[in-house]
């Protein structure tokens, strides 16, 4: 667990009160475009690439500033505040060249981000407040019932199941976003329907939406605890898109506590990866290749 003094936090807000500044960082990142890819995707990824680089650099600001003796932000929690904070400003500047080879192109992009150290401070008594909160006023509390679930009837849960297949049948055939309509409508029939959020996240993770994709894995989980699909969908979510990879794992090992399988064992090994633990991520690759594929 995060530990966090109030004197730190104190300490910081003073500082910031009087000192406040932007920051600037320049991230960089070199990409050599592959044989199968558009030019215009590649400029995407390097894009990326060039994000996570200025991230890294407004992560280290973070830690010194939160920085007292021997306490310290955990990494995932600072790479959680710098992806908050960044402002880009104005646009990515791409250079293409073609190398050497005659054959392959090289893209040098180069992105330009602003901090602004106030924002950061705001965050950390965000933090601070939520790791050292106040004792709890001694007083009855009413008893909390868990929310009542809207009734369905049977023939819309049929019509609900019917629209879900439509759009998994689509979804084989690679047509992601006309499946999107017949899982809204399956919804729509039935908003207890858990396999219409599941498919639908998974859905939205194909095409990229991950925040999207966040939203209905959560809801599936929350309507079925046991949806092993569901727990694998939003570790995916939490590892490529906000890239804390301690949530991601905890849902990767979520779902193969309920049964083991090849996609959370690789699941969970990208995010060993991540983490710098090869000994790890090798040991659950090679149990993907044993395990129950889902």
């Amino acid at each position: 667990m995060k530990k966090f003094l109030f004197a730190l936090i104190v300490s910081l807000l003073v500082t910031a009160t009087s000192h406040a500044e932007i920051q600037t960082f320049t991230g960089t990142d070199e990409y050599t475009v592959g044989e199968t890819e558009t030019q215009a995707d590649a400029k995407e990824r390097s894009r990326l690439r060039a994000m996570r680089n200025a991230q890294e650099q407004a992560g280290v600001l973070i830690k010194s500033r939160s920085r007292m003796k021997d306490l310290e932000l955990v990494d995932d929690e600072v790479v959680t505040i710098a992806a908050a904070v960044l402002k880009v400003v104005g646009a990515p500047d791409y250079k293409v060249r073609v190398l050497d080879d005659g054959k392959s192109t090289l893209i040098v992009t180069t992105v330009t981000v602003q901090i602004d150290t106030d924002d950061v401070d705001r965050r950390l008594k965000t933090i601070e407040a939520r790791e050292n909160p106040k004792p709890p006023v001694d007083r009855p509390k009413p008893i909390e019932q868990p929310a009542p679930q809207p009734d369905v009837d049977k023939d819309n849960i049929l019509l609900s199941n019917q629209k879900l297949e439509e759009a998994c049948h689509l979804g084989a055939l690679r047509k992601f976003k006309q499946a999107i309509p017949l899982c809204n409508e399956a919804l729509k029939l039935n908003p207890n329907n858990s396999d219409a959020y599941t498919y639908r996240g998974h859905v939205y993770q194909v095409l990229g939406d991950h925040v999207q994709a966040f939203r209905d894995s959560t809801k599936a989980i929350e309507l079925n605890p046991n949806d092993v699909a569901a727990w694998n969908n939003r570790a995916w979510a939490y590892y490529e898109h906000y890239k804390n990879y301690k949530k991601a794992l905890a849902d990767f090992n979520k779902a193969i506590e309920l049964e083991p399988n090849a996609a959370s064992y690789i699941g969970r090994g990208r995010v060993y990866l991540a983490l710098g633990d090869r000994k790890r991520a090798n040991e659950d690759f090679a149990k993907a290749k044993d395990a129950k594929k889902i």
